[in-house]
C-alpha cells in the first residue's frame, strides 16, 4: 500500500501539521487520511445548528445522518450568531457549540470544523456579526472598494477583531481534537471560506497574511489537527506554496511566498436550476449568476423596474412567465448538459498539476453540492428544485468522485434547516431545505437513501483499498489493467482504478500473472435506459443502468487462495466478514441483468472444481408464510463448461440483452465457463423479493464456511437499508469492539454506538417486518424473534419484528375525539383568536435623523422592518412621494394606504441585485398622496407618512463581492414639487439588533416583543377571522392551538407541522410561534407558502400560541391554517394525493437473548 506522504512534498509552514507527533492518529497519503495509520473513506455531511433553532432536534438530525452511513459532520460556526453585541459571546442553548460536539462524540461522527471567521452559508453577512460590518472604519476581510472585491489592502484593525474571535473559539475547539483526545471528534479544522489565492484581476493584497495569520492563530489556540481551506472552485488556491506571490497580468512580483495549506480543499457546485424560466426571461445565466436581461439594462439607465417590482411592474411583465406563479426548471436537465462530466471528471488531473497539497495529499471537496438554493422573487419551489436535481444525483456525484480518486468528501448540505428570524441574507427566504437528504420537516428523501448506498459502498471497500486506489491510465505503467476492461459503449465506463501501490509494484504483479484489485465506475448521464457490456479479459458481462444512475463494479477481488471474484456487474451496496466468511449485500431487480464471477485463481491447475449454491428466500413479513429455498451445483465438468460463455468481436457484441441463467423457479443461476482467465463461474439473478445465497467450494478445506454470501435485496429493500460497519472508520479505533450488523423494512433505520438500534416507522410501515441481521452471537434483539425461514440456515443471527396494524395512527389519535389526524383534510384550528392594530405614534420608539442618516446599518437595525415617519406642512391637496428602497415597502399618508413598492432583482447588476452591484439610482417609484392629504393635516397642521420597508437582510460578500454594505431601507425619498412640502422632519424606528441575545430574533416590528408575551393584553380583542385591511397598518393576530400529545418533542412521535398563508396581492405577514420569529411571507415575492413549524417549540399539547403581524396595501383575501405535512413519500414533496407525514420512533436493545 501507499506510504505516508513523505515530509519534504508536505507543508513547510510554521503552521503545518505534525506528524512526528500526530502521525499515529492522523496523517495522509497521496490519496487518503490515514486514522490510526489506515486508509479511511471520508464521507462528510454538512449541518448548520444555527439553521435549527430548536436544539433538542439536533440529536435527531445527526442520528438520521449517521443513519445514512455518513461517517462524518462538518459544520460552520457563526460568528454573528455567537457574538450579538462587541465584546459579548452567547454559548447557551441553541448557540451550545459543546453540546453539539458531545453529541458527535456521542453518536460516534467525525467532526470537520469551520469556525470561519466568513463562513458564507446564505446568511447575513455572511457570518460577520452585525456590529462589525457596521463599523465603517473597517474594511471588510481587507477589500477596498465595494461592491467588487478584486482590490485588498492590508486592515490591521479587522484583523483584530477577527483574531480575538478566532482565538475565544479554538480554544473551545481543542479539547474535541482527535489529536490529542483519544475520543475526540474533530479530525480537521477549515480556515476560512472560499477566500482565492489570487483575485481575477491580479491583485491579491493582504491574502497571503489573511490565511496564514489565521492559521498562526488557530495553532497558538492549541490545535494540532490538519488544516485546509476551500476553494469556491478547484483552483489551486493555497495549495502549492513554493511560488512567489505574483501578479502575474501585470508583471510585478512580491517577495512573500504564498501561504500553502496542509491540506488542500475545494468547493464543487457545477449545475444550477435556470433562472430565466423563473426570473427575467430575457437574462443571460452565467453559472449561478444571472447578468443583463432587458430590466437589468433598464435599470442601468436609472429607468425601468428590476427583477420582481421596481418603478413599474406592470411595464416589465413582458419578461416574466405570463399569468403564472410557477414556473418549474426541467427535472434531471443537468444530466445531459455535460455539466457533471466537464466538472467532475477532470479532476485527478487538475491536482497532478497544482502541486503541493493537492498533489501530494487527498483533496478535500469541502463542499460538494447536494442541491441548490431557491431564492425571493422565484417562480419555483424546493419541490421544484428537489426535481430538477432527481433521487439519483447525489450517489453519481459520489460514485464519480471516487472514479477520480477523491476520498474525502463533504457533502452540502445534508440537511438544511430553517432560515428563522432574519439570518438569512438577501437571496434567501424562510425555508433553507436546500431539496437536501433530510428534508426541512424531517423526512428522509429518497435521494438520501439512495446515497446511503453509496456512503455504504466507499466506506466498506476502503478496507480492501478503496480510498487508496489509482487511476489506470494509457500512460501510465498500470495501462495493462486499462487494456483489459471495456465497454461497448465507451462513455458508459468512466474510469477504472486498482488499489494503491506504486508503479514498480504493479509491473512486478503483472509480470507475474497476478491481478490487483480493481474497480470499473460506469455511469448513465443521458439515455434514459442505457444498456451495454463491460468487456473484462473478453469475458462479457451485461450492465443496464437507468438515467443518472452510477455504480463501481468491483474487479478481481481475491476470497481464497482458490477463488476470487473475478468481477461483478450487480450493483454492490457493501461488503463486510460475516461469521468468518465474505459477504456481499446487492441490490437486484427483478430485470437484473448484471453478473457475478467467480474464477479459479491459478488458470493452470489441473484439479476439479465445484460450487454448491444455497438460496432462501427471506421472510416476506406474514409470520404464517411459506419461505421458498433450494440449492444447486455446479462443476467444472458441466456440458459447456469447457467452453467460453461468450465471445465475439467488441463491435458485434448485443447490448446488455442475454438472458439470466436461472431457470423454473429458481432466483440464481449459475454456468461454469472456460475463459482466457482459467474457469469461471457465471451468477445471474431473476428475483422479485429479498434473498440470501451462500456459495460454497464442494470438497473444500473449510466446509462449514461458504466462499461468498449473498444478501440480495430488492430496490425496495434497498432504500430502507442501513448497516453497522466494522471497517478502517471504526470511531474506536478498535474494529473488534463493534461487528458488522445490518437491517432494513422500514423507513427509518439507525445504529446507535450504545448497541442499540433507533426504528422510525410511517402510517405505512404497519404490518411490515423488521429485519435485523448481526452475529449470532449477540443474540436476538430485544421484541425481536429468531426469523422462522430457512434462510437462518444460511445466514445465522437474521431476527425479525412485526410492526403492528394501526400502531401509528392509535397513538396520534389520541385526545382528538375520533379525528385521525393522517386524514389529509385534518387541520388544527387557531384557537382564542385577539386582534390589535399598531398604534404608530405610540408603540413605536422613533429617533430623529438627517435625512443623510437613512442607512438602517448606521442605527444597528438590520432585523428586516425599518419604519421611517416623514412629517411634513403643506398647502396643498395634492402631492407625490418618490421613493426607493430596498426591498419591499408599504407606504401610508395620513392613515390611507397610498402604495406599495418592491424592487429585488436576481440580477448581478441591477437594482434591487440580490448580491452584486446594486444600482441606487434605478428602482424608483410615485406614489400619489392626493387623496390622503385630501383628508387634511393632523391638528398641529403636519402631514404624517409612514414608510415600513421590509429588508431582506445585508449581502454576504460572496467570493470577490464586497456587497455586503449594500444599502438597505430607504435608499431615497422626495416630495413632488406640486407636495409643497415644508418643514419637513425625519424619524427612524426600528430594532438595534446589538440590544438583544439573539441579533437575528427581531422582526424590527413595533409591538413584537409584547405581542408575544401572552400575560399582554393590552388593546388585544377577540376577533373571528384574520383580515387584510390596508388603512388598519400592521395588525397583530394571536391565537392558540394544540397538537397530539403523542407528537410532543421526546414522545413516541413525530408529527411536524406547517403554517400555510395564502392571501389576495401584496400581503406580508410575519409569523412568530411560542415566541420565536419562525417565518417571513412576503407575497409580491414569493414562493414561500408553508412554513414548517420546529418541533421542539411545541411542548406543550394545548397551550401553544401563534402571532401573526399582518399588513398589506390593499384589502384582500387571507387564510391561515395550520396543517400536517402531505407530500410524496419518495421525495418529500408537497403533494395533495400524497400521505401525511408522521413517524413512530422508538429503540431497541440488539444485545438480547442468545
Amino acid at each position: 500500500m501507499s506510504l505516508p506522504t513523505a515530509l519534504h512534498l508536505r507543508s513547510n509552514e510554521q503552521t503545518a501539521f505534525e506528524p512526528s507527533r500526530f502521525s499515529s492518529v492522523i496523517d495522509w497519503t497521496k490519496t487518503a487520511l490515514l486514522l490510526n495509520g489506515k486508509p479511511v473513506t471520508i464521507i462528510s455531511a454538512e449541518f448548520h445548528y444555527f439553521r435549527v433553532p430548536d436544539h433538542t432536534r439536533w440529536r435527531r438530525i445527526l442520528a438520521d445522518i449517521k443513519g445514512m452511513g455518513f461517517n462524518t459532520v462538518r459544520f460552520y460556526i457563526h460568528w454573528g450568531y455567537h457574538s450579538p453585541c462587541e465584546g459579548v459571546y452567547n454559548f447557551r442553548g441553541n448557540r451550545d457549540i459543546i453540546y453539539l460536539l458531545n453529541l458527535c462524540v456521542e453518536l460516534q461522527l467525525f467532526v470537520i470544523v469551520a469556525p470561519g471567521p466568513y463562513i458564507c452559508a446564505e446568511v447575513q453577512a455572511g457570518g460577520f456579526p452585525i456590529w462589525l460590518i457596521a463599523n465603517r472604519n473597517l474594511r471588510v476581510r481587507h477589500m477596498t472598494f465595494a461592491p467588487l472585491g478584486m482590490i485588498k489592502k492590508w486592515d490591521q484593525q479587522w484583523h483584530e477583531y477577527c483574531a480575538g474571535y478566532m482565538t475565544a473559539i479554538v480554544k473551545m475547539l481543542v479539547p474535541f481534537e482527535r489529536t490529542t483526545n483519544p475520543n475526540g471528534c474533530i479530525i480537521a479544522m477549515q480556515i476560512e471560506n472560499e477566500l482565492r489565492e489570487m483575485p481575477v484581476i491580479g491583485f491579491g493584497g493582504g491574502c497571503d497574511d489573511e490565511i496564514r495569520l489565521l492559521c498562526n492563530l488557530a495553532r497558538e489556540a492549541g490545535s494540532t489537527v490538519p488544516f485546509f481551506h476551500n476553494d469556491d472552485s478547484p483552483i489551486g488556491s493555497w495549495s502549492n506554496g513554493d511560488h512567489y506571490r505574483s501578479f502575474k497580468r501585470v508583471g510585478a512580483r512580491s517577495n512573500v511566498k504564498a501561504y500553502r495549506t496542509d491540506l488542500y480543499g475545494f468547493d464543487l457546485y457545477f449545475t444550477f436550476p435556470p433562472g430565466d424560466r423563473s426570473g427575467d426571461l430575457s437574462s443571460c445565466q452565467v453559472g449561478m449568476l444571472e447578468l443583463f436581461g432587458v430590466s437589468a439594462c433598464l435599470n442601468c439607465c436609472g429607468i425601468g423596474g428590476s427583477g420582481v417590482g421596481g418603478s413599474d411592474q406592470e411595464c416589465l411583465s413582458c419578461l416574466y412567465e405570463k399569468q403564472s406563479r410557477h414556473a418549474p426548471p426541467p427535472p434531471l436537465s443537468w444530466a445531459t448538459a455535460n455539466q457533471m462530466e466537464s466538472a467532475v471528471d477532470t479532476l485527478e488531473a487538475k491536482f497532478e498539476k497544482f502541486g503541493g497539497s493537492a498533489t501530494h495529499g487527498p483533496p478535500v471537496l469541502a463542499e460538494a453540492q447536494v442541491g441548490w438554493i431557491n431564492q425571493w422573487g422565484r417562480m419555483r419551489t424546493y419541490d421544484d428544485v428537489y426535481n430538477f436535481f432527481g433521487d439519483q444525483f447525489s450517489a453519481t456525484f459520489q460514485f464519480s468522485l471516487m472514479a477520480q480518486g477523491v476520498s474525502f468528501v463533504n457533502h452540502y448540505a445534508a440537511y438544511g434547516g430553517t432560515n428563522h428570524g432574519t439570518i438569512g441574507d438577501t437571496e434567501v427566504y424562510t425555508s433553507y431545505d436546500y431539496s437536501a437528504f433530510i428534508r426541512e420537516f424531517g423526512l428522509l428523501s429518497g435521494r438520501g437513501r439512495i446515497m446511503r448506498l453509496a456512503n455504504l459502498f466507499a466506506r466498506s471497500f476502503s478496507d480492501v483499498g478503496l480510498p487508496q486506489s489509482l487511476p489506470t491510465t494509457s500512460s501510465s505503467r498500470r495501462s495493462k489493467i486499462l487494456a483489459r476492461v471495456k465497454a461497448t459503449v465507451p462513455r458508459a465506463l468512466l474510469k477504472v482504478r486498482q488499489v494503491g501501490i506504486d508503479d514498480a509494484h504493479v509491473q512486478g504483479v503483472l509480470q507475474n500473472d497476478l491481478t490487483p484489485f480493481s474497480y470499473a465506475f460506469v455511469r448513465n448521464l443521458h439515455e434514459e435506459m442505457l444498456r451495454f457490456n463491460l468487456i473484462v479479459d473478453n469475458l462479457v458481462l451485461p450492465v443496464r443502468l437507468k438515467k443518472c444512475e452510477s455504480f463501481a463494479a468491483p474487479l478481481f477481488h481475491d476470497l481464497t487462495r482458490t477463488f476470487s471474484i473475478f468481477a461483478c456487474t450487480v450493483p454492490v451496496i457493501c461488503r463486510t466478514t460475516f461469521e468468518g466468511s465474505e459477504m456481499w449485500v446487492l441490490r437486484v431487480r427483478p430485470s437484473e441483468v448484471g453478473r457475478i464471477v467467480l474464477n479459479v485463481v491459478n488458470k493452470n491447475e489441473t484439479k476439479r472444481h465445484a460450487l454448491d449454491v444455497k438460496w432462501a428466500k427471506i421472510h416476506n413479513g406474514s409470520k404464517s408464510g411459506v419461505n421458498v429455498c433450494g440449492e444447486i451445483s455446479v462443476t467444472d465438468q458441466d456440458p459447456g463448461a469447457a467452453t467460453s460463455l461468450l465471445s465475439a468481436p467488441l463491435e458485434e457484441l448485443p447490448l446488455a440483452e442475454q438472458n439470466s441463467f436461472a431457470t423454473g423457479s429458481d432466483p440464481v443461476g449459475v454456468k461454469a465457463s472456460t475463459e482466457d482467465n482459467g474457469i469461471c463461474f457465471s451468477f445471474s439473478f431473476a428475483m422479485d423479493n429479498t434473498h440470501i445465497v451462500t456459495i460454497s467450494e464442494v470438497g473444500g478445506s473449510d466446509a462449514d464456511k461458504p466462499l461468498l454470501r449473498l444478501l440480495c435485496l430488492t430496490e425496495t429493500d434497498s432504500r430502507t437499508f442501513t448497516a453497522r460497519l466494522n471497517g478502517n472508520d471504526n470511531y474506536s479505533g478498535d474494529s473488534t469492539l463493534s461487528s458488522f450488523a445490518a437491517a432494513w423494512g422500514v423507513s427509518n433505520l439507525t445504529f446507535m454506538p450504545d448497541a442499540k438500534i433507533d426504528v422510525g416507522l410511517r402510517p405505512q410501515d404497519e404490518g411490515s417486518t423488521i429485519y435485523v441481521l448481526q452475529h449470532k452471537s449477540a443474540g436476538v434483539p430485544e421484541m425481536f424473534e429468531g426469523a422462522i425461514s430457512e434462510a437462518t440456515q444460511l445466514v445465522p443471527g437474521l431476527s425479525v419484528h412485526h410492526v403492528a396494524p394501526n400502531s401509528i395512527s392509535a397513538a396520534l389519535s389520541q385526545g382528538w375525539n375520533g379525528v385521525d389526524p393522517l386524514s389529509k383534510s385534518f387541520e388544527i384550528p387557531i384557537e382564542n383568536l385577539t386582534r390589535r392594530a399598531v398604534d404608530w405614534m405610540h408603540d413605536t420608539v422613533w429617533k430623529r435623523i438627517a435625512y443623510q442618516n437613512i442607512d438602517p446599518l448606521d442605527h444597528l437595525m438590520t432585523s428586516g422592518h425599518i419604519a421611517y415617519r416623514i412629517r411634513f406642512r403643506s398647502t396643498s391637496t395634492k402631492g407625490a412621494i418618490i421613493a426607493n428602497v430596498r426591498h419591499s415597502a408599504v407606504i401610508w399618508c395620513n392613515g390611507k394606504a397610498v402604495g406599495d413598492q418592491v424592487c429585488f432583482s436576481h440580477n448581478f447588476m441591477s437594482a434591487g441585485a440580490m448580491h452584486g452591484v446594486d444600482l441606487p439610482q434605478a428602482g424608483k417609484k410615485r406614489h400619489d398622496l392626493s387623496a390622503a392629504m385630501s383628508c387634511g393635516p393632523d391638528q398641529d397642521g403636519f402631514h404624517e407618512v409612514i414608510i415600513l420597508v421590509l429588508s431582506l437582510g445585508q449581502g454576504r460578500s460572496p467570493f470577490l463581492l464586497n456587497d455586503v454594505r449594500n444599502k438597505r431601507g430607504l435608499l431615497s425619498a422626495r416630495f413632488s414639487r406640486s407636495t409643497k412640502a415644508g418643514d419637513i422632519s425625519w424619524e427612524i424606528g426600528g430594532t438595534d439588533v446589538t440590544r438583544y441575545d439573539d441579533a437575528y430574533g427581531s422582526s424590527g416590528l413595533p409591538l413584537e416583543d409584547e405581542a408575544n408575551t401572552s400575560s399582554f393584553g393590552d388593546g388585544f380583542v377577540p376577533v373571528p377571522s384574520i383580515e387584510v385591511k390596508a388603512d388598519a397598518g400592521v395588525v397583530y393576530y394571536r391565537g392558540t392551538f394544540r397538537v397530539p400529545a403523542a407528537s410532543i418533542l421526546g414522545g413516541t412521535m413525530r408529527f411536524p407541522l406547517r403554517i400555510r398563508v395564502l392571501s389576495g396581492a401584496k400581503v406580508r405577514v410575519m409569523l412568530w410561534v411560542n415566541t420565536l420569529f419562525m417565518g417571513r411571507y412576503v407575497e409580491p415575492l414569493g414562493p414561500q407558502r408553508d412554513f414548517y413549524v420546529p418541533e421542539g417549540l411545541i411542548t406543550d399539547c394545548k397551550g401553544n400560541n401563534i402571532v401573526l403581524a399582518v399588513y398589506g396595501s390593499t384589502d384582500t383575501n387571507i387564510s391561515v391554517s395550520i396543517l400536517p405535512w402531505i407530500v410524496d413519500m419518495d421525495s418529500g414533496n408537497l403533494n395533495d394525493n400524497g400521505e401525511v407525514y408522521a413517524l413512530k420512533t422508538t429503540t431497541f436493545a440488539l444485545s438480547g437473548t442468545k
